[in-house]
């Protein structure tokens, strides 16, 4: 993207900014559901008419916010995606759940995937970003002998660290310290020769 040139350029690429801000913001605090196109409006300090302007109405607006804050996600991601085996994977995996769980990103992808059923847009961005991480533990998985099937390990391990972050949402007083070493426990358990 080229740099805004003229004062109404930069203007609008600050409203943009700022509607897609108020997005988050909203649905972290409030709930897909429960935001208005008023409340978007109000939030970023512009004319309700912008929403549809820059972004073609509310519905719109609400998904490029939530594709912003799980980009985010994402590049907090980086130390889990920089693992070399699974048990590496898995510890930054677990330092990102304590690092981030109570994070507006992570309301954010939640609400997102609540309105995933709903939304076939919304549906698509959101399983192109569990995809990916599934298949990101699958690969360590594969590198570890011990497992048959790669894949539905991935699901499990991706599963219980959605788990975790939504204990800790749900439940402030969540011990996810406790929590990392059950799951650090569980994997060990893998370990154990058949008899």
């Amino acid at each position: 993207m080229t740099a805004p040139t003229s004062k109404s350029d930069r203007r609008s690429v600050e409203t943009r900014a700022r509607l897609l801000s108020a997005a988050s913001e909203l649905i972290a605090e409030r709930g897909w559901a429960s935001v208005s196109t008023r409340d978007l409006a109000a939030r970023a300090g512009v004319n309700p008419a912008l929403v549809n302007y820059h972004f073609g109405g509310k519905s719109q607006l609400l998904i490029a916010g939530a594709i912003e804050s799980l980009q985010t996600l994402a590049g907090e991601l980086e130390p889990v995606f920089a693992a070399t085996s699974l048990d590496q994977l898995v510890e930054a995996a677990l330092a990102f759940v304590q690092r981030t769980a109570r994070s507006q990103a992570v309301r954010v992808m939640l609400e997102a995937t609540l309105q995933a059923p709903l939304d076939p847009v919304v549906a698509g961005m959101v399983g192109v970003q569990i995809r990916a991480f599934r298949q990101l533990i699958a690969t360590q998985v594969r590198a570890t002998p011990r497992f048959a099937d790669p894949e539905a390990v991935a699901l499990v391990v991706a599963a219980a660290l959605d788990g975790l972050l939504l204990h800790a949402l749900a439940e402030p007083g969540t011990d996810l310290a406790r929590a990392a070493e059950g799951f650090r426990e569980l994997l060990r358990a893998g370990d154990v020769p058949k008899p």
